[in-house]
């Protein structure tokens, strides 16, 4: 999916997520654990990962009726 930038991936803090959508996402651990849920607007977004213990997570998006995910990891 070419149209959302994820970057810095690894991260220690903050995930900026650029986006030619509007959505909403999901954020889950490895196990399968919702940890956070949002919406994204069309553009520049940010979702603050600071809390987040190291490890590997993965982002959901929602547009219409598919589902992307991305892995996600934090490094501190």
């Amino acid at each position: 999916m070419e149209s959302i930038n994820i970057y810095p991936n690894p991260t220690a803090n903050i995930l900026y997520i650029k986006s030619n959508y509007s959505l909403d996402y999901d954020l889950f651990n490895i196990v399968g654990q919702k940890i956070k849920s949002g919406s994204l607007l069309l553009g520049n977004n940010e979702i603050n990962v600071k809390r987040l213990s190291n490890g590997v997570y993965f982002l959901n998006f929602f547009i219409g009726n598919k589902t992307y995910s991305r892995k996600i990891v934090i490094k501190k």
